[in-house]
């Protein structure tokens, strides 16, 4: 949901304040440049225009394909979030401090 109160929408567009789930399940498809959307729009078998981030392994294809777009397989989706999913910090680095250094040393955490 939209949470800054002082968001305003961009010229010819609409701003919603429901949920990225809730637009996505009625959505034609989800056209993002680098952004976690993509990946929830292709797990919910919604096509996905991008040129970047991770859900660009599963784009539609180039943005003047969106009346037709091009589906992934759903076993290429499920690879794709299996992925994402082995991408993360196990249990062991969290404990050894190695997520919150690394964390700290990115910029994100103080």
């Amino acid at each position: 949901k939209i949470t800054w109160k002082d968001a305003k929408p961009i010229e010819g567009t609409t701003l919603h304040r429901d949920s990225a789930e809730e637009l996505i399940k009625t959505a034609w498809a989800v056209v993002t440049h680098h952004s976690n959307a993509g990946l929830l729009a292709a797990m919910h078998g919604v096509p996905v225009f991008t040129v970047d981030g991770v859900a660009s392994l599963v784009s539609s294809g180039p943005l003047r394909e969106i009346e037709e777009p091009r589906l992934p397989s759903s076993d290429a989706v499920r690879q794709l979030v299996s992925d994402v999913a082995d991408w993360q910090w196990n249990a062991a680095e969290i404990e050894s401090g190695r997520m919150w250094s690394h964390l700290i040393e990115e910029g994100v955490l103080q």
